[in-house]
């Protein structure tokens, strides 16, 4: 079976991947900078923000496969859609515009 997506799938991917892991790392370290507050220390805050950084991208790439699949049939949904909307709008126009002189 032959499991890769058209030509620049990848990409999609790795972009929304990138984008969640982003989130994920900076609510991190926004959570541990609330949690220690008022005597922020390096190690405290780096630990989970390097556990996070290492981790999320490997745990969330088949949901970024899965997601950017989504949003690639849905745009490509309404691509298909207005492209048979205008030949299916031409054709009706071809059959209407005769005009009935007499």
């Amino acid at each position: 079976m032959d499991f890769d997506g058209p030509p620049g799938h990848w990409v999609g991917s790795v972009g929304i991947n990138t984008i969640l892991c982003v989130i994920l790392l900076l609510l991190t370290i926004i959570v541990s900078t609330l949690l220690l507050w008022p005597d922020l220390k390096v190690i405290p805050m780096l630990l989970p923000a390097l556990i996070v950084g290492l981790v999320s991208p490997i745990l969330l790439y088949p949901i970024s496969q899965t997601l950017w699949t989504a949003i690639d049939l849905l745009i490509r949904k309404e691509n298909r859609f207005s492209t048979a909307k205008s030949e299916h709008d031409n054709s009706d126009y071809a059959k209407h515009s005769t005009c009935h002189l007499q």
